[in-house]
């Protein structure tokens, strides 16, 4: 994991930590799923996305989380198509309600990566994982649905800026 990660990660833990003692807490508890949109930024081209995810609130602090992009736009660079073929993820959230609708989580976990480049009827697959790190805000507009947005370094050059609508179960 890089430097810059690790101080990132230790700071949010701080906040997190920090700011739970002073947080009200409403023990929330169970199973969601949310559809985002997704915009992509690579190093090399940037894309059009949307994931589904699913995940466990173990309370207002803490919750696990699984994602897969279930599509994404294909791009063209000199010639070169450019095409996502699996992005996905788990994380361990971290979460400080400051208000009773408004909070603010951090994300840490795994992520995998596979990306396709075909040109002149040849074509190469890559694929990567990584340690990933993310943060956001999210609303609460109601006891079953909420809104979030987050951004998320998933792999070394891959940054994932996110929009969720999610149904709490």
């Amino acid at each position: 994991m890089k430097a810059k990660n690790v101080k990132y990660l230790i700071l949010s833990m701080i906040v997190i930590v920090g700011g739970s003692l002073f947080a009200k807490q409403s023990m929330a508890e169970g199973g969601y799923g949310s559809i985002s949109m997704d915009y992509i930024d690579t190093d090399v081209v940037n894309f059009w996305g949307s994931t589904a995810a699913i995940g466990y609130e173990f309370n207002d602090f803490a919750a696990v989380q699984g994602e897969c992009l279930i599509h994404s736009s294909e791009e063209a660079k000199d010639g070169v198509k450019l095409t996502l073929e699996k992005l996905c993820g788990v994380y361990a959230i971290g979460t400080v309600p400051v208000t009773d609708s408004w909070s603010v989580f951090i994300r840490y976990g795994h992520s995998w990566i596979e990306a396709e480049a075909s040109y002149n009827g040849y074509s190469d697959t890559a694929d990567e994982s990584d340690t990933s790190l993310g943060f956001g805000i999210r609303y609460e507009m109601s006891e079953n649905w909420r809104a979030t947005f987050q951004r998320t370094e998933v792999v070394d050059g891959v940054d994932v800026t996110s929009a969720a609508l999610t149904f709490v179960f």
